[in-house]
């Protein structure tokens, strides 16, 4: 469970962190010490793929549903 949206699938690379979601969602990723979008989506969809920039350690990922609930996980990179 990541917040209220079911995620079927979470896979976390090296290069990549991949979800599906249960429900139509933005998605963006800040990661390493900045807190600007490293990567981010414009457009609802269910299936996310991010890249992981070079030499990051830990991500954030931010979810904004149809309704506007934003849901934060915090992932690390190992």
């Amino acid at each position: 469970m990541f917040g209220e949206l079911l995620i079927a699938q979470l896979l976390i690379t090296s290069t990549t962190i991949s979800f599906l979601s249960s429900a139509f969602v933005i998605s963006e990723v800040f990661c390493g010490e900045c807190y600007q979008y490293s990567h981010s989506f414009t457009y609802y969809r269910t299936y996310v793929e991010h890249p992981i920039p070079i030499g990051a350690k830990q991500c954030i990922v931010r979810n904004r549903d149809i309704i506007g609930n934003v849901l934060t996980k915090i992932v690390n990179i190992e």
